[in-house]
């Protein structure tokens, strides 16, 4: 199991310098392999909505939701 911080995930939806190393790790990781707080979905969903607006944030959530949550 690994855990993608915030910051990681945001590089990941808004194609930061760091979003193909991010890419790598995720994708060759199950979903359910990936471990998600509810801190790290919130963050995520507050940074994509102001980036990129709402739809993409809803998308962002929906992909973080296939991962494991951690309370």
């Amino acid at each position: 199991m690994i855990s993608i911080d915030s910051s990681g995930w945001i590089e990941r939806f808004t194609k930061g310098p760091k979003a193909a190393q991010y890419k790598q790790v995720i994708e060759s990781t199950k979903p359910k392999e990936i471990v998600t707080s509810v801190v790290v979905l919130y963050e995520v969903y507050k940074k994509i909505k102001s980036v990129k607006g709402e739809e993409e944030a809803l998308l962002a959530v929906a992909a973080l939701s296939q991962t494991s949550c951690a309370h």
